[in-house]
């Protein structure tokens, strides 16, 4: 008997020694393992390989065959569709239950994974992102549509990811669903900046690799992100460097620099219209913040209280400070505000400009391709 217990507990532990690293791998995973790894022969010894044998082992998404994932290829929203529906029932249930045993015509295929998202979440259902999804089901998803599903699904599935990163808003995102992935360690953009690119095409790659990170938490991205500054990019300045006195008031490279942007922006897409009869977007700029210091005391002489805008703002976001954003924003309204009592023939004169040492008009205009360069107001990515 002594023998037998003893040869027993060898057996077991030799047993134990046998499992699979991946066993244990996958008890931290977000959703359960489901198969067994792929052996892709397009992707080892890339740095795609992890993140797909990853989404493959949790049921999330198949190679295009037994041998090859293909990375570099396209996502289409119907595939995407398909990808939803198992993560959300795989959450709920921890299976995916009946969907990989439909065989419908080639055209139909994600149509029972469509059918479960319109029952399972009604709103995502009703809105114009997923009409536009089912509409199109063979186009290219795009990035920015990728993450609002997944955050319809986690959220539907009452999954509230851990926040390892402290990220507010990207140079072209502050939309706190997708926020929310950059926060968790899952989405860490394009750049150094963490710029989203949210129209760009995903690759499956792409969705592979972000999809990994959902489901592995230490697969996830500790991010240390730069911030994105437009005065340092076009003016060469720091933010806070005073450019200008208009009537006793200092204006910063961070209040000019807003509607100067918006400006150059304005003339980089339309110069070819306007190259005869466009005056350079700085002195329109310069001529505003003169406005809108004006403002401010025509707006005292009338009683008037200056406004204070309650939306958030946040440095970095399109290339701002949040201070920057908050005073433009308050004096645009500033200006409805004045003109709503008085006409525009009513104002007076703008006051006189004193520029100070930080302000060169010349390098300003020797700068100003940079933008078209950038991403969000130019092109860039």
């Amino acid at each position: 008997m002594k023998f037998l217990r003893q040869t027993l507990a060898v057996l077991l532990a030799v047993l134990m020694l046998a499992v699979p690293v991946t066993a244990t791998e996958s008890e931290n995973w977000l959703i359960p393992k489901m198969r067994e790894d792929p052996e892709f022969t397009d992707t080892a010894g890339t740095i795609c390989q992890e993140a797909a044998r990853i989404c493959c082992e949790a049921g999330l998404m198949t190679g295009v065959d037994a041998k090859h994932f293909m990375p570099e290829t396209g996502l289409t929203n119907a595939q995407i569709i398909v990808i939803s529906a198992r993560l959300h029932r795989l959450l709920k249930t921890g299976t995916v239950g009946e969907f990989d045993s439909y065989h419908l015509p080639r055209d139909q295929w994600w149509n029972p994974y469509d059918k479960y998202l319109r029952e399972q979440i009604p709103a995502l259902a009703d809105s114009k992102k997923y009409a536009w999804m089912c509409e199109s089901p063979t186009t290219n998803c795009y990035r920015e549509t990728f993450f609002l599903m997944l955050a319809d699904i986690l959220e539907s599935a009452e999954t509230e990811l851990p926040v390892i990163n402290d990220v507010d808003a990207v140079p072209d995102c502050m939309d706190p669903k997708i926020i929310q992935f950059y926060r968790a360690g899952i989405l860490g953009g394009k750049d150094a900046y963490g710029t989203l690119v949210g129209d760009g095409a995903l690759s499956r790659a792409a969705a592979s690799s972000m999809l990994a990170r959902l489901i592995a938490p230490d697969q996830r991205l500790h991010l240390n992100l730069e911030t994105w500054d437009l005065c340092k990019l076009l003016l060469d300045v720091e933010t806070d460097a005073p450019l200008m006195v208009i009537n006793g008031q200092t204006i910063t490279a961070e209040q000019f620099i807003v509607p100067y942007v918006l400006d150059l922006s304005l003339y980089n897409h339309n110069h070819l219209g306007n190259m005869f009869n466009y005056s350079w977007p700085g002195d329109d700029s310069v001529g505003l913040m003169a406005r809108y210091v004006q403002l401010e005391e025509i707006a005292a002489e009338l009683g008037m209280d200056l406004p204070e805008s309650e939306e958030t703002y946040y440095d970095g976001y399109q290339g701002f400070t949040a201070a920057g954003q908050k005073w433009n924003a308050e004096h645009e309204q500033l200006f409805e505000d004045v003109l709503a009592v008085l006409g525009k023939e009513d104002l007076p004169p703008l006051p006189e400009i004193q520029y100070t040492e930080y302000w060169d008009r010349d390098r300003l205009i020797a700068r100003d391709y940079l933008l078209y360069q950038a991403p969000v107001w130019g092109g860039g990515m």
